[in-house]
């Protein structure tokens, strides 16, 4: 008996994302898909973004992944020339906050990442406080089967411990299909 109780408690605190299956969503222009956890939900045109993923409540706040198909094909990106442009982004980033009262607590470098639904993937982002909550933001321009995506993660920096682990698996998991269904 006592076996079945402490199986029972294991299975309980087993992290969200070990209880996951692939999902797909129709996009405009193609079919994206994740292995999403299944306490997780999806959003479809949420703001006019075209795919929002969005975590369980954790400490007061929620994860979101944003997906947005840019409908540009046949690129290929220079790592070394995007390192250079991490001043745009700090640019753009900066503006955006200052229209908001934030303030800028770092940012992260430029990085290349491997998925393995995609043929490139490159990281840029940053740590901000907004009306006192700290949180972390992370762009990724994806190529994937030669069509552009920009994804964006956003998780707080309260469950940064809890939900930065999940949202690496999804955005890892990421695959795409060519064309629109």
């Amino acid at each position: 008996m006592r076996a079945i109780y402490g199986l029972a408690i294991a299975v309980l605190l087993l992290p969200s994302w070990v209880c996951s299956a692939s999902q797909s969503f129709v996009l405009e222009r193609g079919t994206v898909s994740f292995d999403l956890p299944t306490n997780w939900k999806a959003k479809n045109d949420l703001l006019g973004v075209p795919l929002t993923l969005i975590g369980p409540m954790t400490l007061g706040g929620r994860s979101v992944i944003h997906i947005v198909p840019v409908g540009v094909s046949g690129l290929s990106f220079d790592p070394e020339k995007l390192k250079l442009k991490e001043h745009e982004y700090r640019s753009g980033r900066l503006a955006w906050l200052g229209q908001f009262g934030g303030t800028a607590v770092r940012f992260l470098a430029y990085a290349p990442e491997t998925w393995t639904g995609a043929s490139e993937v490159h990281k840029v982002g940053y740590r901000y406080l907004l009306n006192k909550i700290e949180f972390i933001e992370q762009s990724y321009t994806v190529l994937c089967k030669g069509d552009l995506y920009m994804v964006q993660s956003l998780i707080r920096a309260s469950s940064e411990k809890i939900d930065a682990v999940e949202v690496e698996s999804i955005l890892k998991s990421f695959k795409c299909e060519k064309g629109a269904s």
